[in-house]
Formats: C-alpha cells, structure tokens, sequence
C-alpha cells in the first residue's frame, strides 16, 4: 500500500549522547539523526517507527538502505540540485546506495561526467549526453515499432488509418519535430497533479497551498470531458471531436479557464516553477492549435494505443499488438530511456527523479481494505520505489515472488533488534513490542504459504531495557 506524505510535525532529534548508541550511528554515512514526515492513515506511532531511517535501516523487502525524507526536504529548500555538479555530489554522494538499480546508474555516469566539467549542472550535462543515449534508445524500439507496423497490416482499413496517425504523431515526437495535438482537459489535471507530487515533497507551506488550490481550481474548472470524449470509436466521431476542438466556443471557453488559473497562478509563490509556467504555455498552444515540441512518452503511447485496439472485433489481434507495445523501453529499468526522459527537466526535478524513489516509506503489511489495522505491529518500512511496486500485492503473494524477501527481512528484524539493544528504541519512545509484534504479524500473513516466514528473534531473547 503507498502512502503519499503530507506534512512534517515532529521536530529533528538531536545526535544521541548515549555512548552505546553512538558506537552503531555511522555519521558519515547518514548525516544527522531526524524524523520523518507524517503520513496520512499512519498513527503516532508510526511516526516513530520512520525516526529509525535516520541511523541506517535497511528496506524489508529489497534490503537497501533508505533515504530520509527531512534530509531529502533540506537539499530542495537549499537548491542544492541546482548547484555546480561538484557541489551537489558532495553530499548526495553518501547517499548513492540508497538508490535503485537504475538510479544508482545514473548517478554513476552523472559522477564520471562531472569530472570532465564539475561546474556544470545536473541539467547542462544530461542534455549534453542525451544525443548518445537517444540513440541507442533509438535502436532499442524501431524494431519494436517495426513489429507493431507489421501486425497492424492484419487491422481494418479505418482502424488501421487511425493507427498510422498515431504513428505519424509517435514519428515526429521521437525527431524532435513540432506536433499538433488537441487540448485534453483530463491531460492538464494529471500533468498538475503529477507536478504537486515534487511540491509536496518541498514541504514549503505556502507552495503547498497554492498547488492546493490550483488542484481544486482545475478540478471544478477542467471537468466537462467525459472518458471515452478524446477517444471514440466511430471514425466520424473522432473528426467531429478534433473539429469541436477547434470551433471558436471551444477556444473561448478553454481559455477563460485557463486565464482564470493562470491569473491566481501568476500571483502565487508557484509563479517561478519552471514546470507549471511550460504546462501553462503547452495548454495554451493546444488550444489555439500551435504546433509544439512534445516528447515520446511510452505510456501515453501504449495508452493511445489500447484506444485504437479496444475497439477491435478481433480481440486476439488486440492482445498481440498491446504485447509487443508494452516491450518498449521503460526509465524504470532501461538507463537509456531514463536518461532521455529525465535530460528535459529541470535541475530540481532530476534530483527528484534520482532521489525521490529512495526515501522511506512505511507499508501496511496487511492492506486496511483487506482488514489490516493503522497500528505499529502492521507496519514495515520500505522505500517508495518498493512500495509502489508492491502496491496492493498481498504480503504473503509478494513473498512467493519474491524469495530474496525472505532474507532481507530477517535483516531488517536483526537491524531493529540491534538499535533496540543499543538504546536507540528507548530514546525515541519505541518498545521493543514492535519487534514481536511485526514477527508475529508476517508469520500469520504467510500461514498458508508452503513455507510460512517465521523471524528468527533470538538476540532479542534474554535482553529488555526497564519500562520497554
């Protein structure tokens, strides 16, 4: 289950003077102790539980060590992303095996660039390398393309002309190539809402409230577009759609929406973000019909696909062409897709593209809509990029998947145990409760699984802290 942060509450917790808890603090890898942000659906003590991040504790499930959301908070609202690349490796350098396999690649070939030009940006050198990695992406999908091509022959004539124009749009994206694409109200509301996400992680109060009401604003502004408006079935009704796009009241009604978010916008702390003041000109391009440089993104590609597919008798067809579309290369486990796609974004974003997916995060080892409870016992720490991948997948399912997790999550309860012995728990308002409460927990939740994951605990055995 992800959870999304939504405010920060507790105040940083100051190095610890216990001797015994300072020999297992490694300050060279983690900086200072700190709290993490609150999350919502997430109890007191949960809260607690996510302060341990800070003195190094490892994801349950992937094993890797996590990054904290307050440290990760203090380089956005420094800029430090924005800095000489020297600069920003400096301090995140520390932070490199928290990382994804992905990530972790491009934070290496980011190093070795930056030690032919270290005065340069995260941005400058991305877009100087992306040409190299563009092609061999490149190379990466004109056979996929190709076969996709191919298949499409078996199509009907007007199902197939639709999907030749998709191509054509795909082509030109993929040259760099203006476009001319219609206005997509359900388009605009999921790029704002997409953008909130790296506000929300600044944690900047003021910021927070103006994306807020830029959400709400596009939401009752931006809401006459039903699902299937953008894409119908009939030919006829998709060029009477591209025609009402551009009749003179769609333009006017379009833009007075527009102007009224662009005007709160423009008075707002948000004024300056680079990424809203582009989806602002985009939307205006779209509406009046200007042609504009848009980048391939696989997802909306195979998203508008599947529009052209679904309407297929032959379902079988159907399925073939969506599985070859889905082998396209994804940023999350391709190097060259997601230096292309992250070379166009500013210095903040890419730092949040690398970072973003290696803070803590805490997961419901039983999902509430399954049953399971907001208490300590149900919850496990793990990075966002983990949780999201595991999303609803039931803890028993993902343990069956994925066997590792069986080793990395004795690591984690060995972790835990060792901060509890070394006084750690007791300073930050934790008992030991947690720990055989979280055994008991992932026990009962692989009961039914050939081999139940039972934690072994027995260093914990025979040691207690008074009142603990």
């Amino acid at each position: 289950m992800n959870i999304s942060p939504i405010s920060s509450s507790v105040l940083p917790i100051n190095k610890p003077t216990n001797t015994s808890i300072v020999k297992q603090y490694n300050y060279n890898t983690f900086e200072r102790p700190c709290d993490m942000i609150t999350f919502c659906s997430v109890g007191h003590g949960g809260v607690l539980l996510k302060k341990l991040t800070a003195f190094g504790v490892p994801d349950m499930y992937t094993g890797r060590m996590m990054l904290d959301s307050k440290t990760f908070e203090q380089w956005q609202k420094t800029n430090l992303f924005s800095k000489p690349i020297k600069k920003v490796l400096k301090i995140t350098k520390h932070y490199k095996k928290t990382l994804a396999p992905i990530e972790a690649k491009a934070f290496s070939i980011i190093e070795k660039e930056a030690k032919k030009t270290p005065h340069d940006t995260l941005e400058s050198i991305l877009k100087r390398i992306k040409p190299e990695y563009e092609k061999i992406l490149l190379s990466k999908q004109q056979p996929i393309f190709e076969e996709l091509i191919q298949t499409a022959c078996k199509m009907p004539k007007d199902r197939f002309y639709e999907f030749m124009k998709l191509m054509n749009v795909t082509s030109k994206k993929l040259e760099n190539n203006p476009v001319i694409l219609p206005f997509s109200e359900r388009e605009f509301r999921y790029k704002l809402f997409h953008i909130s996400h790296e506000i929300d992680a600044k944690n900047d109060k003021k910021e927070i409230f103006a994306m807020n009401k830029l959400k709400r604003m596009a939401s009752y502004l931006f809401d006459s577009e039903k699902p299937t408006s953008r894409f119908v079935i009939k030919n006829s009704k998709i060029k009477k759609y591209v025609r009402n796009q551009k009749s003179a009241s769609a333009i006017k009604r379009n833009t007075t929406k527009l102007n009224q978010m662009h005007e709160y916008f423009q008075t707002s702390p948000l004024k300056d973000n680079k990424e809203l003041c582009e989806l602002f000109q985009d939307a205006r391009a779209r509406i009046y019909g200007f042609p504009t440089i848009e980048p391939f993104k696989r997802k909306p590609f195979i998203h508008d696909l599947s529009k052209i597919t679904d309407t297929l008798e032959n379902k079988e067809l159907a399925r073939e062409m969506q599985k070859i579309a889905v082998k396209l290369p994804r940023a999350k486990d391709d190097i060259s897709a997601f230096i292309v796609k992250t070379s166009g974004d500013t210095n903040d974003k890419i730092g949040y593209n690398i970072f973003a997916e290696a803070i803590c995060s805490i997961d419901h080892l039983k999902p509430v809509k399954s049953g399971g409870k907001s208490s300590l016992g149900n919850y496990g720490l793990c990075s966002k990029s983990t949780n999201s991948e595991k999303s609803n997948t039931s803890f028993a399912t993902w343990i069956e998947k994925n066997p590792e997790t069986r080793i990395n999550i004795q690591k984690y309860v060995d972790r835990m145990i060792s901060l509890y012995k070394n006084g750690v728990f007791k300073h930050l308002g934790l008992k030991r409760t947690y720990i055989e409460d979280f055994a008991n927990t992932v026990s009962n939740l692989t009961q039914k699984n050939s081999e139940p994951l039972i934690l072994n605990l027995s260093k914990l055995k025979g040691f207690s802290f008074f009142g603990s």
